[in-house]
């Protein structure tokens, strides 16, 4: 048929195909060969924890601001309460949509035998793909993460009242570093990289993005 439908499928094929295809096609037609380290690099950054994560930067952000203790009492209550409404109203989405992760889709395409097929006759399944990074036990939309680290963006954002300021951190086990002049840079990586990781959708991860700092 024709209308909604048809566009929300077309709309879902085309992500199972960037999905399989992109982080290639990125390396293959990039000018920088460090590309694929690149990706690799942040993917597996980010998938540090992401609160403990924030919270050495959130340290090493009020220790370089030299911030009162009522300031630095204040700045890290923002950060924990709006990241924590963020999460809930995520986690209240995931329950609600309960949409498959990538690895689920990518596997269960087209319309074979396999009990759990899309059902979509211009998709292709690919039963031995796996992503990155370990699949947690609950669904893609929306990705936590970019939940989490929208809303703890824009709350840097409006503590600071800019968007412009260095930062960094380290990863917990792995020690791969990243730095940033801007918190928003953070976010757009994380969007990226979580796709890079094979654990979201691109749409999970602007949506997330999107309802963190939304949260009421």
């Amino acid at each position: 048929g024709d209308g909604e439908g048809d566009d929300a499928d077309r709309r879902r094929r085309d992500e199972r195909s960037r999905m399989i295809e992109a982080p290639a096609a990125e390396v293959a037609t990039s000018t920088l060969l460090v590309d694929g380290a690149l990706m690799l690099g942040a993917a597996l950054f980010w998938a540090d924890n992401a609160i403990a994560m924030w919270t050495r930067i959130f340290q090493d952000l009020a220790e370089d601001q030299d911030l009162s203790t009522v300031e630095a009492s204040r700045f890290f209550a923002m950060l924990y309460l709006t990241g924590t409404d963020a999460l809930i109203a995520c986690f209240d989405d995931k329950e609600r949509h309960g949409f498959w992760r990538p690895q689920t889709a990518i596997r269960n395409a087209g319309t074979g035998g396999n009990a759990d097929a899309d059902g979509n006759p211009d998709t292709v399944a690919d039963p031995t793909w796996e992503s990155l990074l370990v699949n947690p036990p609950y669904p893609d939309h929306p990705s936590g993460h970019t939940c989490a680290s929208g809303s703890i963006v824009a709350t840097l954002q409006d503590f600071f009242g800019t968007d412009e300021m260095s930062f960094g951190a380290t990863h917990a086990t792995l020690g791969i570093q990243r730095t940033f002049t801007r918190f928003s840079g953070a976010i757009k990586e994380i969007r990226k990289a979580r796709v890079w990781g094979g654990l979201h959708f691109m749409a999970a991860d602007a949506q997330g993005a999107n309802l963190g700092p939304s949260a009421p």
